[in-house]
């Protein structure tokens, strides 16, 4: 190969080279913590996780009556026909299911932190811990700062 050629695929593999150590820093500054498995992100305790799925498969209807109620709001909102206030029936239909779930995974998880003992307990508080403190910083309600605002879509009649 010629040495200009060369010297261009040296560059091009070092540009690539510097954005994925780049995207890799970038990334541990502004979510704050590692990127790899298990690093600093604890797992729940092996007796917790057995009851979560337990939980989790028992609100197995809820969730399915959930998804079709949501399955029904999207559906009625791009359908030819459009009425406000069916609209806001099918979307109070779709919360309260959705509602429905929450709660029954809420207390499941009441329920099987109650059951645990003191040195499960001890062992759980580091996962709870780091759960608590990416709510308190506002890790699950960061709106996607890709998303432009935009004003509602209105049917033309």
């Amino acid at each position: 190969m010629k040495q200009r050629t060369m010297n261009i695929l040296i560059i091009i593999s070092m540009a690539f080279n510097i954005a994925f150590v780049g995207s890799f820093f970038y990334h541990k500054i502004r979510f704050g913590r590692h990127m790899g498995p298990g690093m600093d992100h604890p797992e729940p305790p092996p007796r917790f996780r057995e009851k979560f799925r337990s939980v989790m498969e028992n609100i197995k209807p809820e969730r399915q009556e959930f998804m079709e109620a949501s399955k029904d709001f999207f559906i009625y909102l791009t359908g030819e026909e459009f009425e406000e206030a069916e609209a806001e029936i099918q979307l109070d239909k779709m919360i309260s299911k959705q509602m429905e779930m929450e709660r029954k995974i809420g207390q499941g998880i009441i329920s099987i932190h109650s059951e645990m003992s003191e040195e499960e307990l001890k062992a759980a508080r580091h996962f709870f811990d780091n759960r608590s403190v990416r709510f308190k910083k506002g890790r699950f309600d960061r709106p996607n700062k890709d998303m432009k605002k935009e004003k509602p879509m209105r049917r033309e009649k």
